[in-house]
């Protein structure tokens, strides 16, 4: 019997000795991640009274992380702000543009636009559970009743904020302190503020009567018109005149189709085409192959990646569109380096290194210095001016045909360089 109680007080002693040995739980690690859950839920549920554009008070929530956009230019702006708070898309991005927007957000569930297309899927928001809906862009005339109506069938705070070429400093201050990014809000909105100066400057130094008058058109046969006065047609109406004025005329960016016969009634000094249009066959077009515009070389089509610079959103991707027609219309008021510009804003909002060959490639048919549309590329150089540049190359006549990129930061010689067309 005294064997066997000296066996268990033996084996009692061992495990004691084994528990004490046993490493501690640390309490603190515990205790520090629940704080931080605990906080997280605080922020979550704490919100916050916000006025937005349409002068709308809005209890939002302190801390917002999952955003659900209700239309394309809040779309386009909230992808180069604050990409990683979104819960959906308004549409899908295509290949063009995930070269320049991280290709993990193309996998994001597409809602639909509230305006525009008009194809919002509300169930398909609600499914995605956002804290905070928010539009940006022009101000509706229903803006506020379109507003409340989301937001009271959602169940979710929604917000508007006007992004106009003006307010859009303002836009992005807004949008920061939405966020909780002050900081970079007020680094966009810097962005925003100087170039809109240094444009609006340069513009009040050009009379009335000496602004660019031109065409902003685009579809399959070139027919659709971006008329005087459209939000859409915010930027080009800011750059010269536009001849294009219509009675009856949409809001939306494919424009209002127009006959052939008032397309040749107006006589712009220079035509701008939106991209997949009719530029490539221009000169062969029996329209638009009379005008002076295209005998002259001045047609243009906008550079398009990953958003075209004139709209298609209405988004800050106009400022890029407001930088090159100002180099477009008034070369001898803007003396800023368009490449460089170029490549600042796609660093800026895309986070994306643009490299010369890319800049090229993208203004390709934006160019400011060549002489007509849709050229060949194939020009004839006089050997005995561009000796320092090429190896000679023994030729009859001492004319070199030689292929040379048409390239917006070209400077040529009066009678050294001209074009063949292939018209």
């Amino acid at each position: 019997m005294k064997k066997t109680l000296k066996a268990l007080l033996a084996l009692s002693l061992v495990l004691a000795v084994l528990a004490g040995c046993a490493p501690k739980k640390d309490n603190r690690t515990e205790n520090k991640a629940a704080t931080e859950e605990t906080k997280k839920a605080e922020d979550s549920s704490e919100t916050i009274e916000f006025t937005d554009s349409a002068g709308r008070k809005v209890a939002i929530p302190k801390n917002v992380e999952r955003i659900a956009p209700v239309g394309p230019p809040a779309q386009q702006m909230l992808l180069t702000f604050a990409p990683e708070k979104l819960v959906g898309l308004t549409g899908e991005l295509s290949p063009n543009q995930t070269k320049y927007i991280k290709e993990e957000y193309s996998k994001l569930p597409v809602f639909g636009a509230f305006y525009g297309a008009a194809d919002i899927n509300m169930e398909a928001i609600a499914a995605a559970d956002p804290q905070l809906i928010i539009d940006i862009g022009e101000r509706k005339e229903t803006v506020i009743q379109d507003m409340d109506g989301i937001q009271e069938q959602l169940k979710i705070p929604t917000i508007f904020i006007e992004a106009t070429m003006e307010t859009m400093p303002e836009a992005y201050v807004q949008l920061g302190k939405v966020l909780g990014m002050e900081e970079e809000g007020e680094k966009y909105s810097d962005y925003c503020r100087k170039n809109y100066k240094e444009i609006t400057k340069g513009l009040s130094k050009v009379p009335e009567d000496q602004r660019k008058t031109f065409l902003y058109t685009g579809g399959e046969n070139g027919l659709n018109v971006i008329s005087k006065g459209l939000f859409h047609g915010e930027i080009t109406d800011m750059m010269g005149k536009n001849v294009a004025v219509l009675e009856n005329k949409t809001s939306r960016g494919t424009g209002d189709p127009v006959s052939e016969e008032v397309i040749l009634s107006w006589k712009p000094e220079i035509i701008l085409f939106q991209a997949k249009s009719i530029y490539d066959k221009v000169k062969r077009d029996p329209v638009f192959s009379t005008m002076d515009a295209v005998k002259e070389g001045k047609v243009y089509e906008t550079p398009s990646a990953p958003y075209s610079w004139l709209g298609s959103p209405p988004s800050i991707n106009r400022y890029m569109g407001m930088l090159w027609l100002g180099k477009l219309f008034y070369p001898d008021v803007f003396e800023y380096d368009l490449k460089n510009k170029t490549k600042e804003y796609y660093k800026l909002f895309y986070d994306y290194d643009l490299t010369d060959d890319e800049y090229t490639e993208i203004t390709a048919k934006a160019c400011l210095n060549k002489k007509s549309p849709a050229l060949a590329g194939l020009f004839h150089i006089e050997k005995s001016f561009f000796a320092y540049l090429i190896q000679p190359i023994k030729k009859k006549n001492n004319v070199i045909p030689i292929p040379i990129p048409i390239s917006c930061q070209s400077r040529t010689a009066s009678g050294i360089i001209w074009a063949a067309s292939a018209y």
